[in-house]
């Protein structure tokens, strides 16, 4: 294959970020409710995080003990937060190693 014809293969296969909404013909919607249920509108990411942040309630924080398959650690700690949104359970999770001691192995 002609290396100007692989050129451009690889151009259309090439992610175009933003490209397909900003010169399309979907509408962006800022609404943080989702008010709309449209199958038309694009939410900003603005939007989504608002939603996020309101829907479901406050968010849960939880402390879990990590552990690890062998040995134990020293000094660790962990912080997880999460939201149930109808079927969808959000998450984030910090874990903080100050010092491994002899944990080795899997975080538990």
């Amino acid at each position: 294959m002609p290396a100007r014809r692989h050129a451009e293969q690889l151009d259309r296969m090439r992610p175009r970020a933003g490209k397909v909404v900003q010169d399309g013909t979907a509408a962006i919607s800022t609404d943080g409710t989702f008010a709309a249920n449209s199958d038309a509108k694009v939410p900003t990411e603005k939007a989504v995080k608002t939603y996020v942040d309101t829907a479901g309630g406050a968010w849960t924080v939880t402390s879990p003990t990590v552990t690890a398959s062998s040995g134990t650690f020293t000094t660790v700690s962990c912080s997880l937060r999460y939201k149930l949104i109808g079927k969808t359970a959000i998450f984030t999770a910090t874990v903080t190693i100050t010092n491994a001691g002899t944990a080795s192995g899997n975080i538990l």
